[in-house]
């Protein structure tokens, strides 16, 4: 068994155990842990361009302005005033977008070196990711594995980490030479 809290130390990764029998009873057997140190990780770039979350995503924020622009006009907002906020507020968006995407280029980057350094130094054994976005405690969500993909690591793994899908296993492990 390697020593996993030096590669952690180093890539910022805090491998902290869960015992959720619903996702044990679904997966290889091994050690299902918490790979990062934040309470949310919302801003992950895994996953970050799967078409269908962003689909959804833009559909609820397209909503939710919508009821807020309904909201303005019923407090007796101008539709100059209106404007003005949608102006500094899309402003205040592609700040924040350009601070995700500066940021998630480290983290994805981060994950790629830790992946490899960890399948390395684990001589042939796989590392599994699932992407799950929890409504309720890690110990005892019922999550249903959709799926298992064995991902060799290539040239490809940005690509593969960007593209993951909520609620898929993905076991990666060294490509064969």
């Amino acid at each position: 068994m390697i020593e996993l809290q030096p590669l952690c130390d180093k890539y910022g990764m805090l491998f902290k155990p869960i015992d959720n029998p619903f996702v044990s009873a679904q997966v290889p057997p091994g050690q299902y842990v918490r790979a990062t140190q934040s309470v949310c990780d919302c801003g992950t770039p895994l996953g970050s361009s799967s078409a269908k979350e962003n689909k959804e995503s833009l559909a609820e924020g397209e909503s939710a302005h919508a009821v807020a622009v309904a909201k303005l006009k019923k407090k007796g907002w101008s539709q100059a005033k209106i404007d003005r906020w949608q102006a500094e507020k899309e402003t205040a968006s592609e700040r924040s977008s350009m601070q995700r995407a500066n940021s998630s280029g480290a983290d994805l980057k981060s994950w790629c070196q830790f992946i490899k350094a960890f399948l390395t130094a684990s001589e042939g054994k796989a590392l599994g990711l699932i992407l799950h976005w929890y409504s309720g405690s890690l110990d005892d969500e019922k999550i249903q594995i959709n799926s298992i993909e064995h991902i060799p690591v290539t040239e490809e793994l940005e690509k593969n980490l960007l593209s993951i899908r909520e609620d898929v296993l993905y076991l990666f492990s060294m490509a064969p030479t």
